[in-house]
């Protein structure tokens, strides 16, 4: 017998905000961390269907990392995924591309920018629907907080709820960087303490140098080879994509 019920609402939000930490690889190159993971607005409230998706994917495991795709299928938001437009120029034989999703068209813009190639809508679009938080791929695709929500949602005493559980969330995600010792860490978004202890291991004393990025600020901090950079979230007012794509190549010249 599982040790939940799959149906036990309550049960399963409890579990993903305290145990679930995102997407991919912990043997990834490339590391993304967000404050908390977004949500369509034409998805109205799905948090409970999204944490019963990952139990069920989990079973009895309840796993730190899940592969997004898959995810993704399991609570029927597909449309990231599914190449429903075509590119203007064909990619590997590949003729379709997904729409972009607002937040990892940036975060895969700078990623493609640091490898250098093609960092165009339809590249970003191949990459998305393909690669984008494979649990065999080269990116892992973090949170803060589980607890996915929009502006729909009515969520803040849900959120102050499980507000307990982000102390041992970051100490997790510090102690599995310096396991995996990735290439880089991108952090976005507004939660300075967070991501100074996930750089550095101390939350009160700054250790990131402010950079320009195309007219925007960054922060970047190397520790032990590794390169953290803070970044405004994707959806801040005024963001461009060529802020994404200056990072990407201001990490392309440091490694």
């Amino acid at each position: 017998m599982p040790f939940y019920n799959p149906q036990d609402s309550e049960k399963a939000v409890a579990l993903a905000a305290q145990q679930w930490l995102g997407y991919g690889s912990w043997d990834a190159d490339y590391w993304f961390i967000g404050p908390e993971p977004g949500m369509n607005k034409g998805e109205r409230n799905n948090l409970v269907q999204r944490c019963r998706a990952w139990l069920a994917l989990g079973r009895d495991q309840r796993p730190a990392l899940l592969d997004c795709r898959l995810h993704h299928d399991e609570f029927k938001r597909m449309e990231w995924f599914n190449r429903t437009i075509r590119m203007r120029r064909p990619i590997n034989g590949e003729t379709m591309r997904p729409p972009l999703q607002s937040t990892w068209r940036c975060l895969i813009l700078l990623l493609l920018s640091f490898k250098g190639g093609r960092n165009d809508n339809d590249a970003i679009g191949d990459y998305q629907s393909g690669a984008w938080g494979s649990e065999r791929g080269e990116t892992c695709v973090l949170e803060l907080s589980a607890l996915a929500s929009n502006r729909l949602s009515n969520d803040t005493e849900l959120k102050k709820k499980y507000s307990h559980f982000l102390s041992d969330r970051v100490l997790a995600i510090r102690q599995r960087v310096l396991s995996g010792h990735p290439t880089f860490v991108v952090m976005y978004g507004s939660a300075e303490p967070a991501w100074r202890y996930i750089a550095s291991g101390q939350s009160s004393e700054q250790c990131f140098q402010s950079k320009v990025m195309a007219g925007l600020e960054a922060g970047v901090c190397i520790n032990d080879g590794i390169a953290f950079v803070t970044a405004l979230h994707p959806m801040a007012h005024g963001v461009t994509k060529a802020y994404w794509a200056t990072i990407g190549e201001y990490l392309k010249n440091r490694f």
